[in-house]
């Protein structure tokens, strides 16, 4: 009788051993996959990859030949590591710029510590590659996602869309670049993010999220979604990379250094505000519109408000899905897009530089593929005006008085707001969000 049972062990354990190993190679290929995807996503773009590249090649070139190659962002980030590697401070301290503070976790400076030991010259080449390869990747992606799941349908003059989008950013994008910020990389991973969520890849999905949130916690807003879309494999898994943070920390630096470098960046987090000013958030524009002494609490009022408006959206938006039985049908899409809307108005709600309006980037290519493919003037002539008032706080397309003028009255926050309500109406007014695999083929509501 033992040897029948050791037989069936035996066999089991084999059995086991196939069934990891077909798992492993499944998990591989996955992994080739996504790489194939992402190689035919640029062959199939090839215009636009190819206009883009050509710029950032330019723009490095033109901006070591003027003496302007600082990326002073960057120089934050990078100093910072050497300090913190050496043991010295990391908050409280400025690196090169007087507002050069470094006020991210700690746990973020553990990507830094490779480039850190290069010279500045280097690590600083290689970063601007990151954030070029990085935007050219996230339109990629996000027309991906909006094809796939949105507008089901193919577009003729693509590389035209995307080449169009990417112009529509150009004045923040530039600014991005000179500074050497991480924008667009954050943005990557939010959309790769959303894309793995999409694909019920849950960990990954969870895991590039919960980077993104250790990075800025404000990012917080987007779990939104996530919550009541009842991703909760997806939270699990972005709140286990946030803990992850925390242990690395306390593992590599002790228990105390670790917790000091935490309250410090706390700290840090909660100066911010006091040495950086915005005219485009909506605190500053109802100061300058509306109640020139309102308090700086509308700020919160304002984040609540927001929250209670996609709460209520939510349940309406779930009413009218359930009277027409098509909630499971259209769940991505209104997933996708309550995702980039919340993105986009981070800017408008917190005290951020203007390269975080960059945020908007999926919502302007949502209106392009609606512009491209229906074709009404009156919009295309509506969002041309807005990415003029998008890009206008800009001294080399206005001149020094009339960008300060832009500038003071607030108008890249008014036109990202605008923006965002253009989108929710296109969505919702024009049958967007197609019932039906024919009824993008179907003419919209004149607007």
């Amino acid at each position: 009788m033992l040897f029948p049972e050791f037989a069936k062990q035996l066999v089991s354990k084999q059995n086991k051993q196939i069934s990891l190993n077909k798992l492993s190679i499944q998990k591989l290929v996955e992994g080739f996959s996504y790489i194939y995807d992402v190689k035919q996503l640029v062959i199939k773009n090839k215009g636009f990859v190819i206009f883009s590249t050509l710029f950032f090649i330019l723009s490095f070139i033109i901006e070591n030949i003027n003496g302007r190659f600082w990326l002073n962002d960057f120089k934050v980030y990078y100093l910072a590591a050497q300090a913190l590697l050496e043991g010295k401070e990391v908050y409280g301290v400025p690196f090169g710029l007087n507002t050069g503070f470094y006020k991210y976790s700690p746990f973020i400076l553990f990507g830094f510590f490779p480039l850190s030991v290069l010279p500045y010259f280097i690590a600083s080449t290689i970063h601007f590659i990151l954030i070029s390869v990085s935007s050219i990747l996230v339109i990629l992606i996000i027309q991906k996602m909006m094809q796939q799941y949105i507008f089901k349908t193919g577009n003729k003059v693509q590389s035209l869309l995307l080449s169009v989008s990417f112009i529509c950013i150009l004045t923040h994008l530039v600014r991005e670049l000179h500074m050497g910020n991480m924008n667009m990389i954050l943005l990557l991973l939010l959309s790769v993010g959303f894309l793995f969520t999409l694909k019920s890849k849950y960990i990954l999905g969870g895991i590039c999220i919960g980077i993104v949130i250790v990075t800025k916690p404000y990012f917080l807003l987007l779990m939104l979604p996530f919550v009541f879309h009842k991703k909760i494999k997806v939270i699990v898994s972005a709140i286990g990379t946030i803990i992850f943070s925390f242990f690395g920390t306390f593992f590599v630096f002790g228990f105390s250094k670790a917790i000091s470098l935490h309250q410090s960046w706390v700290a840090a987090m909660l100066e911010h505000n006091n040495y950086i000013t915005s005219h485009e958030t909506v605190l500053s524009l109802i100061k300058y519109y509306i109640y020139p002494s309102a308090p700086n609490s509308f700020q919160y009022i304002g984040l609540a408000l927001v929250v209670i408006i996609y709460f209520l959206i939510f349940i309406y938006r779930n009413i009218i899905a359930k009277k027409s039985l098509q909630k499971s049908k259209n769940e991505n899409v209104y997933f996708i897009i309550e995702c980039y809307t919340l993105l986009a108005i981070i800017p408008n709600l917190l005290l951020t530089d203007t390269e975080h309006f960059l945020f908007s980037l999926p919502l302007i290519i949502l209106l392009l593929n609606y512009l491209f493919i229906y074709k009404h003037l009156l919009p295309i002539v509506f969002f041309s005006i807005l990415i003029f008032l998008y890009e206008g706080n800009s001294s080399d397309i206005l001149g020094n008085r009339l960008a300060d003028k832009f500038d003071e009255m607030g108008m890249l926050g008014i036109s990202n707001l605008f923006i965002i309500m253009f989108s929710i109406y296109v969505i919702f007014k024009n049958n967007i969000l197609p019932y039906n695999k024919d009824a993008i083929s179907e003419k919209p509501s004149s607007f």
